[in-house]
């Protein structure tokens, strides 16, 4: 579906991520609820809003905090 970038297989309360790329929050609403629910198989969804994306970069930084490599 336009505006579907990434589908994950994932362990845990959901089976599926779906990572969707959209400008609007009109096109959000119109692909969840007159698509994607719409799938065989799509029993509910759940919807979670990303505000800011981190570089791998950024993410190494973040997670490296109080581990020094020995060497």
């Amino acid at each position: 579906l336009k505006g579907v970038a990434e589908v994950y297989s994932v362990a845990g309360e959901w089976d599926l991520a779906v990572i969707l790329r959209v400008r609007t929050n009109e096109e959000l609403a119109d692909l969840v609820t007159n698509h994607l629910l719409k799938l065989d198989g799509i029993q509910r969804t759940t919807t979670l809003i990303a505000f800011r994306t981190y570089s791998n970069y950024d993410l190494e930084r973040m997670f490296s905090v109080g581990f020094e490599e020995e060497g």
